[in-house]
């Protein structure tokens, strides 16, 4: 009960930002990539709901909106849902890391470690995806990469106090 209690303790000093804290590790590198994850879950469905596309889709696809709302006109409003539902499903993702970067990142539990280590499917699920169908502008796969490099270097840095064993 006490673990529980330090936990919580030192989860809601980095909400209130007073730095009070019961000692117990945490990763603010985690916090970070969570609430990045989530502002761009933000963008994906704000842009995906108003404007669709993005430049780089169209140059991608070699068309503009009207030739696309010409094709079909269920086209747009259902590529437009699919943008939001990613989006709502990376904010819904970042706030799981967050959560685990407040009160989840404490010395010896694998399970976290492991948890953010699932996450790389989802990186790699979208790299794979946009190479595949060779749409590899930079600047559009940008955000990934920055996603993927924090990621891994939270789990680099992360994996010796995570999966730390005393076998004492």
């Amino acid at each position: 009960m006490a673990q529980a209690d330090n936990a919580a303790l030192d989860g809601a000093a980095a909400m209130s930002g007073t730095g009070a804290s019961t000692g117990a590790g945490r990763s603010a590198g985690d916090d970070r990539h969570g609430v990045g994850a989530f502002i761009g879950g933000v963008v994906i469905s704000t842009v995906g709901l108003i404007f669709v596309f993005v430049p780089t889709d169209l140059r991608f696809m070699h068309a503009d909106v009207d030739t696309l709302k010409g094709a079909n006109a269920h086209l747009l409003p259902f590529i437009a849902h699919g943008r939001a539902g990613f989006g709502g499903e990376l904010m819904a993702t970042a706030v799981a890391i967050v959560l685990l970067g407040l009160w989840g990142w404490r010395q010896g539990e694998a399970w976290v470690w492991w948890t953010l280590g699932a996450t790389v499917a989802g990186s790699a699920s979208a790299l794979v995806i946009h190479f595949f169908i060779h749409s590899t502008a930079f600047i559009h796969l940008l955000p990934v990469y920055f996603g993927s490099a924090a990621l891994a270097v939270a789990l680099i840095l992360g994996r010796p106090y995570l999966m730390y064993c005393d076998d004492q």
